[in-house]
């Protein structure tokens, strides 16, 4: 029987730097887009500014949650969630 124990290890090694790679490229996309994101924000709040429209809309940040949780495990409806709930309060602190 062949002795492959020297090879073995740099398998997981490459198939991590594989996954953290394609992580990273998911991260870049993300951050792109919640750039772009924070500059529609940022439009919402002079049309709220403009026509007194209260900064914060508990149904719409409701509505989003549900679209967005609509189908997932609860875990994930709970990870989505929690990340969603502080996405909506860095949107209303760039708000006001």
């Amino acid at each position: 029987m062949p002795n492959n124990s020297h090879n073995s290890p740099d398998v997981p090694k490459q198939q991590l730097a594989s996954l953290r790679q394609e992580i990273d490229h998911i991260d870049d996309q993300i951050c792109e887009l919640l750039l772009h994101r924070m500059q529609v924000v940022e439009q919402v709040a002079e049309l709220k500014r403009n026509e007194d429209i209260p900064i914060l809309h508990s149904n719409r940040e409701a509505e989003i949650l549900q679209r967005l949780t609509d189908g997932l495990t609860p875990q994930q409806a709970h990870d989505i969630e929690t990340l969603y709930r502080l996405l909506f309060e860095v949107s209303r602190k760039r708000q006001s």
